[in-house]
């Protein structure tokens, strides 16, 4: 009998496009049709420019409500949800759906599946309320797929059944990242560093959302101490947000500054090849990853508001997570790495030996083996 679960995402972030096809490929070997439905990203997320569409998947019109800087969203996707054996959503106090299909499922309907964080870790005392609802809601669904172990343990902390958990290792597909790396030659490396203006060793890489969260004026801050210690420091900052602005009117003063906005594909790992590494001294998440997969270890602060992934990064073994508070310490631990060789070359052999454990393979494996388990057990009832 063939057997159908559907997952609804808000939108689909072009580094979750590999992942759904690749499950789609996995469930369907194993008789499982599934249904991806999502919708449109909210203003504050379309600022990140990553929206992707999915010809297989069922576009919905999304219905967006702001609060200050609060949104909630409702989905029209109900039609589509109709026969599910599973229904697997975004574990999100701003999905509205969300609450209509958790009522139906404790009312004897679909079973019901969250995916997520298990709690916002980016939480500030302003989310007291939020986190309270999100934690009792938690544990009132069928089946769990948490981000990775760290998710899962928080999920088991609120009471719910450990064995009805999913702990998928969330991961990105680096195959293609790599294929680029491989590819670049000495003269697409010279034409870069030309087009931007690369002259110095010691070059160094900011990239991603450019937000709030990310403490971008402590690393520009910081910037400015790495090239007093360091004379032929250089940065590169690439990404956009609602600190973009900020970024570029920073960096436009300093030619060791070089801020390229938005990038992907090639020029995306051109930024890598070019860099030692990997500078965040706040909220870390899948770009972990990237720093694996092309040899860049990560620098980041052990108090920043960090995303489960950070779970994967082990201090001074494949990233430096440095503990001061200061800025002042975050520079000199940068200093610190860029000269003293040994160090930086055991970084390095730990970040590719890092990218053997964590891959988009694993996480569809984890997530078709958690979607079987969760019917199975569902049928058995």
């Amino acid at each position: 009998m063939n057997r159908e679960i559907a997952i609804v995402q808000r939108y689909i972030p072009h580094y979750r496009k590999p992942f759904f096809e690749k499950l789609r490929s996995r469930l369907s070997a194993l008789g499982i049709s599934l249904e991806l439905i999502y919708g449109q990203p909210d203003k504050f997320q379309a600022l990140k420019g990553d929206g992707v569409n999915l010809d297989w998947g069922k576009k919905v019109k999304s219905h967006h409500w702001y609060i200050g800087d609060k949104v909630l969203t409702w989905q029209s996707a109900s039609n589509f949800l109709k026969g599910k054996d599973l229904i697997v959503v975004e574990q999100a106090n701003s999905l509205l759906l969300n609450y209509l299909l958790q009522m139906r499922y404790l009312l004897g309907g679909t079973p019901l599946a969250f995916w997520g964080h298990g709690r916002n870790f980016q939480a500030t005392k302003g989310d007291l309320l939020s986190e309270r609802v999100k934690a009792l809601l938690a544990t009132r669904v069928y089946w769990w797929f948490a981000y990775n172990d760290l998710s899962k343990r928080h999920i088991e902390a609120l009471g719910f059944n450990r064995s009805c958990i999913t702990s998928v290792n969330n991961a990105i597909d680096v195959g293609e990242i790599k294929r680029l790396n491989d590819s670049l030659t000495d003269e697409d490396i010279s034409v870069f560093k030309s087009k931007i203006g690369l002259v110095g060793r010691n070059t160094c890489l900011y990239i991603g959302g450019m937000y709030p969260e990310k403490r971008l004026p402590f690393l520009l801050e910081a910037a400015e101490m790495i090239r007093a210690e360091v004379p032929d420091f250089e940065l590169i900052l690439a990404g956009s947000g609602v600190d973009a602005p900020y970024v570029r009117q920073i960096s436009s003063r300093y030619d060791w500054m070089h801020y390229v906005g938005p990038v992907y594909g090639k020029t995306k790992v051109l930024c890598f090849k070019v860099s030692r590494l990997l500078l965040m001294p706040g909220l870390v998440g899948l770009s972990v990853l990237d720093s694996f997969a092309l040899a860049t270890p990560l620098v980041t602060t052990a108090n920043a508001l960090h995303s489960p992934e950070i779970a994967y990064l082990e201090p001074n073994v494949n990233g430096v997570c440095v503990y001061g508070t200061g800025v002042r310490d975050y520079a000199e631990a940068v200093a610190e790495l860029l000269e003293t060789t040994c160090k930086y070359e055991r970084l390095v052999k730990g970040c590719l030996k890092a990218n053997e454990k964590y891959t988009i393979e694993k996480m569809v494996s984890r997530f078709a083996d958690g979607v079987v388990a969760a019917l199975s057990a569902n049928e058995k009832k």
